[in-house]
């Protein structure tokens, strides 16, 4: 006999039927529309940050930060990306929390995807026919 919360078969399909429900049509995830729907919430989350005069928060003077947790691998980086010609930008993508930048070896960070809905992030690259290209694997 199963127990309440274990995932039997009946658990795991409602679930997946949820899952379809908020992020797919009548059963099926179209990709493209999914790429729209990402793009379009992107666009509108950059054109939010100009309004507001700027996209990166400001570091606040003195002070003092103190890790309170948790400590069982949370915030691991998934991909690191070295800028093929300039040595001290850097691209690293982390499990829950986007892609980040430094142009300062790593002195300081500034995130490229809050706008983003899937801060997830697998796999992060320089595209090897332009720099300016880079590609984010999310999940």
């Amino acid at each position: 006999m199963a127990r309440e919360n274990d995932d039997g078969p009946e658990q795991i399909l409602e679930r997946a039927l949820l899952y379809l429900k908020r992020h797919g049509e009548a059963g099926r995830i179209d990709p493209e529309r999914r790429r729209e729907r990402v793009a379009a919430e992107y666009s509108r989350f950059r054109d939010e940050e100009r309004r507001r005069g700027g996209r990166f928060p400001l570091s606040v003077g003195g002070s003092t930060w103190v890790s309170l947790g948790p400590t069982n691998g949370a915030g691991r980086m998934t991909g690191i990306a070295p800028h093929p010609t300039d040595s001290g930008t850097v691209l690293a993508g982390a499990a829950g929390g986007g892609v980040w930048k430094t142009t300062d070896s790593g002195a300081s960070w500034i995130p490229l995807t809050d706008g983003l809905n899937d801060l997830s992030v697998g796999a992060v690259a320089y595209a090897p026919s332009s720099p300016n290209v880079v590609y984010v694997g999310t999940g």
